[in-house]
């Protein structure tokens, strides 16, 4: 009898085991791991705060989100089934490279949360003769590296469009970083300069310095809309197998970047202090000059949007643009797919 006791026991703890294993996969496959490459910057720190620190979670999926400034290359790679790409980028990959790729919606854009100040700004030196481009006409003009980069594919459009003044026109054109470009303008290595990112709302206010172009600015003037800097983006065959899963990363981010929005006063000084700058300036480019907004790409959105690829349509391949516009019924997919 003891004997039997122990056969049976035994049995019924192989048995448990066996519905463990089945249980267990159904259960965590419920909720896939969902890795996300992003920016690396303050508007996307503070967007996704509340997913890295599990304050706001979903039933379908979990977010690894991967901060870092290489998110094109990571999503170009192949590897991960969502990301955030530039949207200058995003058409170089479709146009170019047969990326087969989907955006649902934009993710930075070059306006503030109170005001449209924009990020991309024409510099000279305070006592410079340069009042407005159309004194670039045989003057050193410096860009920021790469080359290729939206606001420099932007700049030399709308100076073409807009001013009827080709790079032929410049005594030279020259490409550094940022913070180059601020020292070749003051020591008079360069006549101006376009700045960006987060340098150039920092430069605008140096007194040793003047603005002449707000490009972002004219960019809203031509277009009507403000620059959508990236997107949201989806690999094309999962979209197409898990609409629910995307939709559900799309609401996520939305849940998360009210998080941020409605808690910035307590989240900002924790940047601020990790990046060793004041809580001011963070303050100044959230509400002035850049936020995350997720908005799905129709109406102003897509205006936007199939505005810069005109431009990068204007400067040509050779030019670091494309050589036709995408297919906007192809490329462009709604996030919000269920009710």
């Amino acid at each position: 009898m003891l004997k039997f006791k122990k056969m049976m026991s035994m049995v019924s703890v192989m048995l448990c085991l066996c519905l463990v294993s089945i249980c267990v996969p159904a259960c965590s496959g419920s909720k896939d791991v969902i890795s996300i490459p992003m920016a690396d910057s303050f508007n996307t720190w503070l967007a996704t705060y509340a997913i890295i620190n599990n304050i706001v979670t979903s039933k379908e999926v979990k977010l690894d989100i991967i901060l870092g400034n290489d998110h094109d290359m990571q999503m170009r790679s192949g590897k991960y089934p969502m990301g955030v790409m530039n949207a200058h980028g995003f058409a170089l990959a479709v146009q170019r490279d047969n990326l087969d790729v989907v955006a649902v919606s934009s993710v930075i854009v070059h306006e503030g949360a109170k005001k449209l100040e924009g990020v991309n700004f024409v510099m000279t030196r305070a006592e410079s003769t340069i009042n407005s481009p159309t004194d670039f006409v045989g003057k050193k003009i410096g860009l920021p590296d790469p080359p290729a980069a939206a606001s420099n594919i932007c700049f030399l459009a709308l100076l073409q469009e807009n001013f009827n003044i080709s790079v032929d026109d410049l005594a030279s054109l020259s490409y550094f970083p940022e913070t180059i470009l601020v020292e070749s303008i003051k020591n008079g290595t360069l006549d101006a300069a376009l700045i960006g990112k987060n340098v150039g709302p920092k430069v605008r206010r140096d007194p040793a310095l003047k603005e002449i172009w707000n490009v972002d600015k004219a960019f809203v003037s031509q277009f009507g809309n403000s620059f959508i800097a990236s997107l949201l983006v989806v690999k094309s065959d999962f979209y197409t197998q898990n609409p629910k899963k995307v939709q559900a990363v799309y609401e996520l981010l939305l849940e998360s970047a009210a998080y941020g929005a409605e808690h910035f006063d307590e989240l900002a000084p924790l940047y601020a202090a990790e990046k060793g700058e004041s809580v001011d300036f963070f303050k100044m480019i959230y509400e002035e000059h850049s936020s995350f907004r997720l908005s799905e790409i129709e109406n102003n959105v897509y205006d936007s949007v199939m505005g810069l690829f005109g431009l990068m349509v204007a400067r040509g391949v050779d030019g670091g643009g494309i050589a036709s516009m995408p297919d906007p019924s192809v490329v462009f997919k709604k996030a919000i797919v269920l009710d």
